[in-house]
C-alpha cells in the first residue's frame, strides 16, 4: 500500500516541478514584456532625439552689422574679406573698425548647434557676442577682444587660439580640417567648439553666466579668407546634453 503513496508523492513532486517551471516561465515572460517595453521606450526616445536633431534652420548673416571690409553673399550665408571699402551706410548697428559681421538671430535660451566651413588661407574668428559689443574702437570691437564676446581663431600659422576679453590661449595642435561645429547651452553657460574631422575633436569650452542674448559673430582678414554657414540645429529635447549630428552622436555624447 505504501508503493502507490510513494508513486503519488513522486507525481506530486513532478507536478510541483511543473508548477515551478510555469512560475519561472511566467517570470521569463514578464521579463520579456518588461524588456520589450523598455526597448519600445528606447526606440521612441531615439525617435524623438532624431526628430530634434533633424529640426534645422539657416544661420543667416545680418548685413546691417557688416563692416565695410567684408563682403556678404546674397544668400546671407558666407562672409569673406574684401579689402575694398564697401561704402555701406553708417548705422548704429554696423561695425566701423572691424572686418566682421553678426548673425541676424540671437539666442537667449536653449541649446543650439550649427556648423561652418572655413577657408585655409588668411585669418578668421568664429564665436558669439552680446549685442552690446562696441561697434567702434578698433581692435577692442573685435569678437574675443572684450568681455562681451568669445571666439575661436585661426591665423596664418594654422594654430588655433581661444580668445575672451583679449586673453588668448593657444591650442596645442594645429588645425586639421576646415569644418567646425559650435554648440551653445545658454542656461548652463557653455560655448563649445569642435573640429569635425575623423575622429571629431573637442577644441575648447568656454563657461560663463550669460547675461544678454548671444549673436554668432564672424571675423575675417586676408586675401581669399571666408566663412560659410553650413547648418544650424535647435536641440529642444531636455534629455540631450550635447549636440548630435550624424556620427557626432556616438563620439560627442560621451564627452
Amino acid at each position: 500500500r505504501r508503493v502507490p503513496e510513494a508513486s503519488n508523492m513522486l507525481l506530486d513532486v513532478n507536478t510541483a516541478s511543473d508548477m515551478l517551471l510555469d512560475v519561472n516561465t511566467a517570470s521569463d515572460m514578464l521579463l520579456d514584456v518588461n524588456t520589450a517595453s523598455d526597448m519600445l521606450l528606447d526606440v521612441n526616445t531615439a525617435s524623438h532625439m532624431l526628430l530634434d536633431v533633424n529640426t534645422a534652420s539657416d544661420m543667416l548673416l545680418d548685413v546691417n552689422t557688416a563692416g565695410n571690409d567684408v563682403s556678404v553673399s546674397e544668400n546671407l550665408k558666407t562672409v569673406s574679406w574684401s579689402g575694398i571699402n564697401q561704402r555701406r551706410p553708417e548705422t548704429p548697428e554696423r561695425f566701423q573698425d572691424s572686418p566682421q559681421v553678426l548673425s541676424s538671430r540671437s539666442f537667449s535660451s536653449g541649446r543650439h548647434y550649427w556648423e561652418v566651413e572655413v577657408s585655409e588661407s588668411g585669418g578668421w574668428r568664429v564665436g558669439m557676442t552680446y549685442p552690446s559689443i562696441k561697434r567702434r574702437g578698433g581692435k577692442q570691437s573685435w569678437i574675443g577682444e572684450n568681455n562681451k564676446s568669445w571666439c575661436l581663431e585661426k591665423i596664418y600659422n594654422k594654430m588655433y587660439y581661444m580668445i575672451h576679453d583679449s586673453i588668448e590661449i593657444q591650442f596645442p595642435h594645429p588645425s586639421s580640417c576646415r569644418r567646425l561645429g559650435i554648440f551653445l547651452d545658454y542656461e548652463v553657460g557653455r560655448l563649445s567648439f569642435y573640429e569635425l574631422c575623423d575622429p571629431i575633436r573637442h577644441l575648447n569650452t568656454f563657461t560663463s553666466a550669460f547675461t544678454e542674448p548671444l549673436h554668432a559673430g564672424f571675423w575675417v582678414y586676408g586675401d581669399n579668407t571666408w566663412i560659410h554657414q553650413l547648418a544650424q540645429t535647435l536641440l529642444e529635447n531636455p534629455i540631450l546634453n550635447i549636440p548630435l549630428n550624424g556620427k557626432f552622436l556616438d563620439q560627442v555624447v560621451q564627452m
